[in-house]
């Protein structure tokens, strides 16, 4: 009698388990019985039906972000570059080419680089085009190539004076023969 007693007792604890867990999990079938040493059957109780789950409440949409007004449109400004081209011909007939360089003295530029120079042949002409600051102040400066003291302009340093070898930067086109004597 003590063991039909415990096994119903084991019995009745699983299905305390059994009832407490299916509120935390999915319902499962409940476990059968064990086997029965009295031929009696024993009565199945009745599993309980699991709470229904319920979703959280969707999230407050996120708010909007902020209309930012764009700053009044100033009228636009005038073309501020302009293209200059420059003919700079060797008319000197000493035999020599002629080495080219152009300065912008109100931006501290050189063309084509501090450390570069166009190049023309006896008798040629270096003829490039730049694009400047419009109202610039643009230079020419040049010497013979191999260089000698003879200079045009600024010289190819950019360190001479000169009386007419400056220009306003604006879409010209500058063209100068170069002479001696």
């Amino acid at each position: 009698m003590k063991t039909r007693s415990k096994s119903v007792s084991l019995y009745v604890a699983l299905l305390t388990l059994n009832t407490l867990l299916a509120g935390c999990t999915r319902p499962t079938e409940p476990d059968p019985p064990p086997p029965a040493q009295n031929p009696r059957p024993a009565a199945t109780p009745t599993p309980l039906a699991a709470p229904p789950v319920v979703a959280p409440p969707p999230a407050p949409p996120a708010p909007a972000p902020p209309v930012v007004q764009p700053p009044p449109q100033a009228p636009p400004a005038p073309a501020t570059t302009a293209v200059m081209d420059w003919s700079l011909s060797d008319a000197c007939n000493d035999g020599r080419g002629i080495g080219v360089r152009l300065f912008d003295k109100s931006n501290s530029l050189v063309w084509p680089g501090a450390s570069q120079y166009w190049r023309a042949a006896a008798g040629g002409s270096v003829d490039v085009r730049i694009s400047c600051q419009r109202g610039a102040r643009i230079c020419f400066g040049a010497a013979t190539d191999p260089q000698t003291s003879t200079y045009w302009g600024i010289g190819l340093d950019g360190n001479r004076g000169c009386d007419s070898c400056c220009f306003q930067c604006n879409d010209v086109r500058v063209a100068r023969s170069l002479t001696c004597g």
